[in-house]
């Protein structure tokens, strides 16, 4: 492409590769693979991984008590009538 066409098509194109260029930075997205590149937030650091490991998984943690509680009770429940189906019945 020669012309004022060519001219205008590589300003744009030059345009949109600095916009590029910005929405990576502020994104602290890699471009290039490298370690020292990668600048994201750690999740614990953000506001939902506080709220993840202070309140939810607390709670999780809770909830697999609770449920354990339960089960075991229900084992114990099933054992005595197991018993009490396995005696024989008194003939009057």
């Amino acid at each position: 492409m020669t012309g004022r066409v060519g001219d205008r098509l590589t300003a744009v194109l030059s345009k949109l590769n600095f916009t590029i260029e910005l929405v990576l930075d502020k994104l602290y997205l890699p471009r290039n693979n490298s370690r020292e590149d990668y600048r994201m937030t750690e999740f614990y650091q953000t506001g939902l991984g506080r709220k993840f490991y202070e309140r939810d998984i607390p709670k999780i943690a809770e909830s697999l008590s609770t449920i354990a509680e339960q089960l075991t009770r229900l084992n114990q429940n099933i054992e005595k009538l197991n018993e009490n189906m396995s005696k024989p019945e008194k003939a009057e």
